[in-house]
């Protein structure tokens, strides 16, 4: 019998310790602000241009953006921490330029607008106030397009993958405070006009955003 007992007891202290679930067992929701940073790889094949050749820009799209999240989180033996959450960002940028090309000038504009978001969050407690995480689910983002040039525009809304990691840190009672970078995978976009030109926009987006959540 003591063998047994000495035997359980050496179990149980060579397992992981498992954190208290602390703040971060149960529903919650908050706001986040900080930045996005939107990077455009625009093509141009145009009969304009000598042997009708490309003509390459990188672009970029950057602002400061506001959302909400909910979600709900769960603490699983060996400090294992999951948790699923929807969210929306608010807070469209925008990038335009103009073509004083003697022969078709033009002004040409790309924008996005409110993205609405799904994802799932797996992560490790360290202790009873801090986990850590990954962030892994789909982006429905905007991408509107208008040119002085003529009436072609695009404007499409794509699902696109996104991941990326963060921290968050009880602060008081139920309040925590969060760190996340996410990036986000879009598809490209090619369109044409009247004149012959074709486009092609590779999109990227890199978002960095702090943020507060009551856990209920």
């Amino acid at each position: 019998m003591r063998l047994t007992v000495l035997a359980v007891a050496a179990a149980a202290l060579s397992l992981p310790a498992v954190a208290s679930a602390g703040n971060f067992d149960g529903i919650y929701g908050g706001a986040q602000i900080g930045g996005a940073f939107t990077s455009l790889e625009k093509t141009n094949t145009s009969p304009i241009y000598s042997g009708g050749g490309d003509k390459n820009d990188s672009l970029s799209a950057n602002g400061v953006v506001g959302g909400v999240f909910a979600g709900y989180g769960y603490v699983l033996p060996y400090n294992i921490f999951v948790a699923a959450e929807i969210d929306a960002t608010f807070g469209g940028r925008d990038y335009s330029e103009t073509i004083s090309d003697p022969t078709n000038p033009y002004q040409s504009k790309i924008k996005t607008g409110t993205e609405w978001g799904m994802s799932f969050r797996p992560g490790y407690v360290i202790n009873e106030h801090a986990l850590v995480y990954g962030l892994f689910g789909f982006e429905r983002t905007p991408l509107k397009s208008t040119s002085t040039a003529s009436e072609v525009t695009f404007d499409k809304t794509q699902t696109a993958f996104r991941l990326g990691l963060g921290t968050e840190i009880s602060i008081y009672g139920p309040l925590t405070f969060r760190a996340d970078y996410v990036h986000t995978f879009l598809d490209d976009i090619t369109f044409g006009d009247s004149f012959g030109t074709s486009t092609t926009i590779k999109p990227s987006e890199d978002k960095f955003k702090l943020g507060v959540a009551y856990h209920f």
